[in-house]
């Protein structure tokens, strides 16, 4: 049989790096932190679709929309371009495949919050999901 092999797709992705916020005082913005995502796939312009949840600390939260991102600038928390949401929203990000195993194509993203007047002090936790599209 002459015909080439058949390949499939594999969208795929590796999230590196976690988002800890550390401590940020009420009416206080964190530090902007880094997300680095790689392009573990075959595809060629691997996107992505970003949600999350609220922020717990016992019966308190933060709501999910205090966090906001960027997909290509690293910037104050009020001039990162998406507010994360608690549905699937998706973004065009191009990770183009590596070429080569040794340098993996990856994007980085950046993240905030603000604390809003009136939380409590504590350790709030949340999932954040990054999922391949």
């Amino acid at each position: 049989d002459a015909s080439p092999p058949e390949l499939s797709t594999l969208l795929a992705i590796d999230v590196t790096g976690s988002i800890n916020y550390g401590t940020v005082n009420p009416t206080a913005t964190s530090t902007t932190q880094t997300v680095t995502i790689t392009n573990t796939g075959n595809f060629n312009s691997t996107d992505a679709q970003f949600s999350g949840v609220n922020l717990e600390f016992g019966a308190n939260t933060i709501a999910v929309g205090q966090q906001r991102y960027s997909t290509t600038t690293s910037e104050a928390w009020d001039s990162l371009d998406y507010t994360l949401s608690g549905t699937a929203t998706f973004r065009k990000l191009n990770i183009t495949k590596a070429t080569a195993t040794t340098s993996p194509s990856t994007q980085s993203n950046y993240w905030a919050i603000q604390v809003p007047l009136g939380t409590t002090v504590g350790t709030y936790n949340g999932t954040t999901t990054i999922t391949a599209q």
